[in-house]
């Protein structure tokens, strides 16, 4: 597997219209800062997509993603273009863990990120083992175990295992002498009566409080009914005094009518009646004048009729001068003058009569429609009096029953007053303050309901409690340093066992025993627990062991590591070794001294993990060949060595591993100057990628 060819088009500064063609072996050669390290970060972004946590903090000088493309060619020599068809990890079935230690050699270090867990991982991948599992597997079984590596109870942290298991055996011996010294002062007896002497007081407290409660139901129902009745007025007497009510208004309605108008017509025609009686004796006076009138004026006109027969020979003259006659004329034209006038006063008499006795027939009508009537104006006006006598008679009536209503009022009152009080003198203030007295009592208005309260009841239980109290705190006074002692033992056995949950109680001699059971169900449980997962953890080491010695197959005398780290070093190495104990690679001199990696020269040290790289490399590409993009990677290495390293390269890519070499050193290039006059070498001057 190899790369052909790629394109940055774009990443920050870098713009490229022309693709990259590769070879076997491939310098890019620029001065710093000229775009070397940009472009093996568009490289590796290419190459592996999403998957670069691994370089994360090693290629983020540019925050975005790269645009072109990367050529790859499989062992098939298929062409795959990324990040089109996927990338290198699933092109190559390769971790991005295998990508940046094998294949990418970043900021000159040729070291191995993570270095024993990933050849782990390694081991794993091309053997099938699962070591890395195993390890965390343990892991947890340590956990279930609350157990540390050696196979002891652990002390971490707030759990404090260990502790609380060596508690518990120093808690159950107190608890034992504790349980002998209940039998020896007989504990046991006063506990069972301070047990029989409370469950009393607590049934006696229990009976009060039903009591209460029927108390407190029964002056929620009778308040909420005289309250009930105190809003609606909800009484018979009220419908009776509003029907007498309705009753007098029609009755009142008349009498006012009556009195507004029959009366005024009565005092009228009483007047007029009076008028009338003494005008009846000044019409018997002319009546009696007029017929006296009329006499003489019948006897004056014949006394003048005899004068004239009798003068009849006189003459006219001497006639009208006769003093007889002229008496005669004058008392007749007196009695003709007394009889009209007599007959006009007549006439008035018999008009203003007539006028009286229309008036009474009047009266007689308008009396009739408050149905009431008389012959005679004495029968009505004595009628109009009996129905003013019994208004007024209905009127006391109603002002009773009145009075009667504001008692009852006054009872349902009183009752909410002697049942919760009075906010202020006045119904209207105390009502609202009744209805929210009764609303808090509406919970009680289910309790108790077959139980009616009885003062002497209630305090004959009280006085019973009391009695059982005095008891209680006797026998309470004798146990006290036995309480003490439980109250310890609870609390230490709480601590112990720290169950958030079911807390542990510890009040009597039964608890007592209840409590040593428990504790050492605890240690029963914690050990059994422990002795299981021991077991299945001893299982599990001898598989690890058995793992951990496979990965010394990827080492040793006979391994390709140690074939080309001996090859690299001209035999001044002859083997790589990997300490399991330590998780680290050491090597072994031809004199046979045994050097870890980290004591290595930094040339020797770049040779040891190349070769690593190469070996593991191949076994990951199951024995194919691919590329390494190396980044400066041989810095710290002298001229010759710098050389014999060079060399070695080359040799790797005449075996078939493609080579991109990225360096600002002029040694490198000096070094392979034959090389790329003759074209041996791809040179690539990173200079020319800006434009």
């Amino acid at each position: 597997m190899k790369i052909n060819e790629f394109l940055i088009t774009r990443y920050g500064p870098l713009k490229n219209k022309n693709p990259f063609q590769l070879a076997d072996f491939n310098l890019f050669w620029g001065n710093n800062e000229d775009g070397k390290t940009l472009t093996i970060d568009a490289l590796i972004k290419l190459l592996l997509g999403g998957n670069i946590r691994d370089f994360k903090r090693s290629i983020d000088r540019v925050d975005e993603y790269p645009e072109g493309y990367v050529i790859i060619e499989d062992y098939k020599y298929k062409e795959i273009k990324l990040p089109e068809k996927g990338d290198l990890t699933e092109v190559a079935d390769l971790t991005p863990s295998e990508c940046r230690n094998i294949f990418i050699i970043r900021n000159s270090d040729l070291s191995i990120t993570r270095e024993s867990e990933f050849y782990t991982n390694v081991t794993d991948q091309l053997t099938g083992l699962r070591t890395e599992d195993i390890s965390q597997i343990k892991q947890t079984l340590e956990e279930i175990g609350k157990i540390t590596p050696s196979g002891k109870f652990r002390d971490i942290g707030d759990e404090k295992l260990k502790s609380r298991i060596e508690n518990v055996g120093t808690l159950v011996g107190e608890i034992a002498s504790l349980i002998e010294e209940i039998k020896e002062e007989e504990f046991d007896k006063v506990e069972k009566e301070l047990v029989e002497n409370r469950i009393k007081k607590e049934q006696i407290i229990e009976e009060i409080k039903k009591f209460e409660h029927a108390q407190k139901r029964e002056k929620y129902e009778k308040g909420r009914e005289a309250l009930k009745k105190l809003k609606k007025k909800d009484f018979p007497e009220v419908k009776e005094l509003e029907k007498k009510e309705r009753y007098l208004e029609v009755f009142r309605d008349k009498l006012r009518k009556i009195n507004e108008e029959i009366r005024p017509k009565i005092t009228n025609y009483q007047s007029n009646k009076e008028k009338i009686a003494g005008e009846k004796t000044k019409n018997n006076f002319f009546a009696s004048l007029a017929k006296i009138s009329q006499i003489i004026l019948t006897i004056s006109l014949l006394g003048s009729i005899i004068t004239l027969l009798l003068s009849s020979s006189s003459s006219l003259s001497s006639l009208f001068s006769s003093p007889l006659l002229l008496f005669i004329l004058i008392i007749g034209v007196l009695s003709l003058i007394s009889t009209i006038i007599s007959y006009m006063f007549k006439w008035k008499f018999a008009r203003n009569k007539s006028q009286l006795a229309k008036e009474f027939e009047m009266i007689k009508f308008d009396i009739s429609k408050f149905n009431l009537s008389g012959g005679t104006i004495g029968n009505i006006s004595s009628n109009i009096q009996k129905f003013e006598d019994e208004c007024l008679n209905e009127d006391k009536k109603e002002k009773k029953m009145r009075e009667e209503l504001s008692g009852l009022i006054g009872t349902q009152q009183g009752i909410l007053i002697n049942l919760f009080g009075e906010k202020g003198k006045i119904l209207k203030e105390n009502i609202p303050y009744w209805d929210e007295e009764i609303k808090e009592l509406e919970v009680y208005k289910d309790r108790a309901k077959n139980i009616k309260y009885d003062e002497k009841i209630v305090l004959k239980l009280k006085e019973e409690k009391e009695s059982y109290k005095g008891r209680l705190d006797y026998l309470e006074g004798m146990m006290t340093n036995f309480q003490e002692d439980l109250g310890k033992i609870e609390r230490k056995s709480n601590d112990i066992l720290q169950s958030e949950e079911d807390y542990l109680y510890c009040k009597t001699s039964v608890d007592l025993k209840a409590v040593s059971e428990k504790l050492q169900k605890f240690i029963n449980e914690n050990e059994s627990n422990r002795d299981s997962v021991l077991k299945v953890m001893g299982i599990f080491k001898e598989i690890e062991i058995e793992e951990k010695e496979k990965i010394s197959k990827l080492f040793g005398k006979e391994s390709p590591i140690s074939k080309y780290f001996n090859e690299i070093t001209n035999g001044l190495y002859e083997e790589v070794l990997f300490n399991q104990e330590i998780g680290q690679i050491e090597v072994k001199r031809k004199d046979g001294a045994i050097l870890e990696a980290e004591k290595l020269s930094g040339g020797t040290y770049d040779q040891l993990y190349l070769s690593i790289r190469l070996s593991l490399g191949e076994k990951l590409l199951k024995g194919k060949k691919g590329f390494f993009i190396m980044d400066d990677p041989f810095i710290k290495a002298d001229p010759d060595r710098l050389q014999r390293q060079i060399q070695t390269l080359k040799k790797i890519s005449e075996s078939g591993w493609q080579i991109l070499y990225f360096s600002a050193k002029g040694e490198v290039k000096n070094a392979l100057k034959k090389e790329i006059e003759d074209g041996s070498i791809n040179y690539i001057e990173i200079k020319s990628i800006f434009i």
